[in-house]
């Protein structure tokens, strides 16, 4: 039988950069994109609860403010995502937990879903996260980010042992420790494959883009597959010039915040 471990979802909005949270408070059919991904997250049939976990960044008050009530909000000790969700695992008791940031609002319960059955598989796990053919992590994909799955034990020990030294990212740290750690990589699936995935749409599009996915789409913007479909047609309206063809994507842009920070 399967490793089944307390998993809550922490939605991370630790946000370090005032784009993001502007990006969290957008609003998509009359409700903020961090509405949009709480409410994905909840409809899991393997999480044990979804919580809202930030830092204790004044600026990120905002973040009481553009979750449902019946969603509980935890204000971290610090302003890395880290410690703070050392805090999250503590209050709430989780055995394992999913991270899902919280600038994203194309989530997609089966594939959260799935990294978790996957997770309780290996059972030994410290770290799962989907990853290309090649076997080489998918962090972050190029439509937007993807779920990943943490032993809470193994984050509590990390906090301790890096201490005074928690800079970047919490994936990039746990990559970093991974010699250190059980990493365990699930297959991505086939539609979501690097090659087929190109930075189709600037930066500067990026919200027309994303605007235009809810409105072809309706009530179906938590399904994955529905949504590359979606993107590649709004994309064919906002088409990036020859000299962006070879610049990162929307996502991994804000991904660069998240870790210079």
């Amino acid at each position: 039988m399967a490793w089944m471990p307390k998993t809550i979802c922490f939605v991370d909005a630790c946000f370090a950069h005032p784009r993001l949270r502007c990006h969290a408070a957008r609003k998509l059919a009359g409700k903020p994109v961090l509405e949009w991904i709480v409410r994905a997250a909840t409809d899991s049939q393997r999480l044990d609860g979804v919580v809202v976990i930030t830092s204790s960044d004044p600026a990120n008050g905002l973040v009481d403010r553009l979750v449902p009530p019946d969603i509980p909000v935890l204000h971290g000790p610090g302003i890395h995502p880290l410690e703070c969700f050392v805090a999250g695992i503590e209050r709430f008791g989780a055995e394992a937990v999913v991270r899902l940031p919280g600038t994203w609002p194309f989530v997609d319960s089966v594939i959260l879903d799935n990294l978790i059955l996957k997770a309780e598989e290996f059972g030994d796990a410290d770290y799962v996260a989907y990853s290309h053919r090649d076997g080489t992590p998918v962090r972050f994909a190029r439509v937007g980010l993807l779920p990943e799955w943490f032993r809470g034990s193994t984050l509590r020990r990390m906090v301790r042992r890096l201490s005074n030294h928690l800079f970047g990212d919490l994936t990039q740290l746990v990559l970093e420790q991974q010699r250190r750690l059980r990493v365990r990589h699930v297959p991505l699936p086939t539609e979501f494959a690097e090659e087929e995935l190109h930075p189709l749409f600037s930066e500067e599009s990026f919200w027309d883009v994303t605007e235009g996915v809810f409105e072809i789409l309706g009530p179906h913007v938590y399904d994955f597959r529905r949504v590359v479909r979606a993107l590649r047609e709004c994309c064919q309206h906002h088409r990036v010039p020859p000299q962006m063809e070879n610049s990162a994507s929307p996502s991994q842009l804000l991904t660069r915040d998240l870790c210079q920070e």
